[in-house]
């Protein structure tokens, strides 16, 4: 591996260490919820600086579909009194 490599890994490394020390600190004054929130907004910000690739628009009506269920699975579990009664 080129040195450079190994410097890379190693960056990795400590920021994902540093990682599990700022949730820790961080989860003292914000909420699980908002956190989550956060990372997800930080984990994003790369892809707004990433070209969109080119996309067939079948592919990406699954993609949609699987959001909006996933969401929907996520939402529907904390509260499961908004389940339609069958029966």
């Amino acid at each position: 591996m080129k040195p450079f490599d190994v410097g890379l890994a190693i960056l990795v490394a400590v920021i994902w260490g540093l990682a599990f020390v700022a949730s820790r600190i961080a989860l003292d004054e914000f909420s699980p919820e908002l956190m989550t929130t956060l990372g997800f907004a930080i984990a994003a910000l790369p892809c707004l600086l990433v070209p969109r690739p080119k996309v067939s628009w079948p592919l990406r009506l699954a993609g949609m579909i699987t959001a909006v269920g996933g969401i929907a699975v996520m939402l529907l579990s904390r509260r499961p009194q908004a389940l339609p009664k069958i029966a």
